[in-house]
């Protein structure tokens, strides 16, 4: 950890001149857009932290942060929705489409006669419900990645569905392990070589969904690609401080701090949820 300005307490590899030159930024012209969101939670057998930070780019030009999250446990049945959206920035009123989808995800989603969640009938939805929002408020789109988090025979089970870049990771004792979302390919600097994604709302909707299981031993992170983007593979330098750092869950304060790190090129909004199997009395 590397201070360089009021705004940037981490620092991994080269932080570039805006983490020290762009402070706070004006506040945005909406009553309720906060630059900074954290939370901390506990339900049966899992501990989660979340965390959504306004990146450089936006505060230097006084516009919103784009990013949401939200977090929501089913008590009957023991299920944790988790939904993590990025507003397209090229359209001025993308932070209203990133809220909507992450406050009807939960509620959209059902399982059909079999069993399983049909994704693709709540992205379809969803993508209706934003179009008209579109119409009345103005150009907007978001990426989404959502998972719902089941207990299973002394391990869990992450039903994921996505579309766009925004991620899905694994982090376990070998590492990290991309299991949703689209990853992009980089140049030697690190930075994406493609900065164009598929978004909601959209004619033709394609939901992708992954099921993955995890132990004890491994905990689950959704992200948009303010930190799937330096955090690529998961091989590099980005990848190897950021296993360190979430090895196990800090404070909701501190996974904010850590998530806005400072890196060159990289200055778009940070969000990133993480859901850890609970130890001792947590888990409970």
């Amino acid at each position: 950890m590397v201070p360089t300005s009021a705004m940037s307490a981490y620092v991994i590899g080269d932080p570039g001149r805006a983490a020290a030159e762009v402070g706070a930024g004006v506040p945005v012209r909406r009553p309720w857009c906060p630059d900074i969101v954290a939370d901390a939670t506990d339900v049966p057998g899992l501990t989660v932290r979340a965390a959504s930070t306004r990146g450089v780019l936006h505060r230097k030009y006084g516009t919103p942060r784009q990013d949401s999250y939200s977090l929501s446990w089913q008590h009957d049945s023991t299920e944790l929705f988790v939904t993590v959206c990025d507003g397209v920035g090229s359209l001025e009123m993308s932070q209203d489409a990133a809220e909507w989808v992450t406050l009807r995800m939960a509620e959209a989603v059902r399982r059909d006669e079999s069993g399983i969640l049909d994704w693709q009938a709540a992205f379809t939805t969803l993508s209706a419900e934003l179009a008209e929002l579109a119409a009345v408020r103005g150009p907007m789109a978001t990426t989404v990645v959502s998972a719902c988090v089941t207990p299973v025979d002394n391990r869990f089970q992450a039903e994921i569905a996505w579309v766009g870049d925004s991620a899905a990771y694994l982090l376990g004792p070998v590492g990290w392990e991309v299991v949703g979302g689209s990853v992009k390919a980089a140049d030697p600097d690190g930075a994406p070589l493609v900065t164009t994604t598929l978004a909601l709302p959209s004619r033709v909707v394609e939901a992708q969904t992954a099921v993955v299981e995890f132990g004890c031993d491994t905990a689950l992170f959704l992200m948009t690609d303010g930190l799937a983007d330096p955090l690529g593979a998961g091989a590099g330098e980005v990848g190897h401080t950021l296993a360190s750092w979430w090895a196990i869950p800090p404070d909701p304060f501190t996974l904010a701090a850590q998530a806005a790190f400072a890196r060159r090129s990289f200055d778009d909004d940070r969000t990133v949820v993480g859901v850890w199997p609970a130890t001792g009395a947590q888990a409970q």
